[in-house]
C-alpha cells in the first residue's frame, strides 16, 4: 500500500507538469484543446486541476458510430478537428480533440496526460480495495507483495502475533519470518496463488488462512499487485 501511495503522488507531479506545458503550447499556437472523458474519471481530472477549457463533455455524448470507428482506428480527422483515443481495461476511456493547425503541436504531451490519468484511476481503485480489506474486517489481515514482503497489517494481525511486534517492526519484512510454523505449506500456497491468480486456503490445527490475490486488469491484462492473507482461528 505504501508503494501505491508513492506512485500516486509521483503521477500527480508528472501530470501537473505536463498540463502546464500543454496549456502554454496551446496558447502560443492558438489551438483549442479538449478532453472528453468517462464520468468515472471526472473527480480525477478535477483533483489534478486541469484547465477548465480542456474539460468538455463525456464520451457518451458522441455518436456511437463515431466512437466505434475511433475505437478501431485510434485516431480520426473530421472538419479540421483531430481525435485521438486513449484506452484502458480494453475499452475507450478518454478522447483527445485538437482543433486548428497542428503543424508543431507535440501530441505526445496530451496523450501522456490521459494515459497517466487512466493509470492513476486503476492504482487508486486498487488502493481502495486494499484499504477496504484492511479497515473493514475483524480477522487478522496482512498484505504482502509477490516476494512475501509485508506492506500492510491491521491491529488483529498484531494480536495474532501476541503483540510482540509493532507495525513498524513488521513492514518491509518477510512474513515467513513471523509464521515459521506455517512456512513450508504457506510458501507452496503462495506460489500457487502467484501462478494461477486464484484464491487459496490453508487450514491447520492452529489457524485457518485465506490467501487472496489482489490483481490489476489494466489494459485487459491481469497482473498481480499484492496478496492479502486473512487469518481466522478454527471453531471448536
Amino acid at each position: 500500500m505504501e508503494s501505491l501511495f508513492k506512485e500516486l503522488l509521483s503521477l500527480q507531479e508528472d501530470l501537473n507538469k505536463l498540463v502546464k506545458k500543454i496549456y502554454d503550447i496551446a496558447l502560443e499556437q492558438n489551438l483549442e484543446v479538449s478532453i472528453y472523458i468517462l464520468n468515472t474519471f471526472s473527480d480525477i481530472f478535477e483533483k489534478f486541476k486541469l484547465e477548465d477549457s480542456y474539460l468538455k463533455k463525456e464520451i457518451a455524448d458522441f455518436d456511437k458510430d463515431f466512437l466505434n470507428e475511433l475505437s478501431q482506428k485510434g485516431s480520426l480527422e473530421l472538419d479540421n478537428k483531430y481525435f485521438f483515443a486513449v484506452y484502458g481495461d480494453g475499452n475507450l476511456l478518454s478522447i483527445l480533440q485538437i482543433e486548428g493547425e497542428m503543424t508543431n503541436f507535440p501530441l505526445d504531451f496530451i496523450l501522456e496526460v490521459l494515459k497517466i490519468s487512466v493509470k492513476y484511476y486503476f492504482l487508486h481503485t486498487h488502493l481502495k480495495k486494499e484499504k477496504l480489506i484492511i479497515d473493514n474486517i475483524s480477522e487478522a489481515v496482512a498484505v504482502i507483495d509477490n516476494k512475501y514482503i509485508i506492506k500492510e497489517v491491521n491491529s488483529s494481525f498484531l494480536e495474532l502475533l501476541g503483540y510482540r511486534y509493532s507495525v513498524k517492526d513488521l513492514i518491509n519484512k518477510n512474513i515467513l519470518d513471523f509464521l515459521d510454523y506455517l512456512s513450508e505449506e504457506l510458501t507452496y500456497k503462495l506460489e500457487k496463488v502467484k501462478e494461477q491468480l486464484l484464491p487459496e486456503e490453508l487450514v491447520s490445527e492452529l489457524i485457518k488462512l485465506k490467501i487472496i490475490p489482489l490483481t490489476d486488469e489494466e489494459l485487459g491484462e491481469k497482473k498481480l499487485l499484492n496478496i492479502a492473507l486473512i487469518f481466522k482461528y478454527p471453531k471448536g
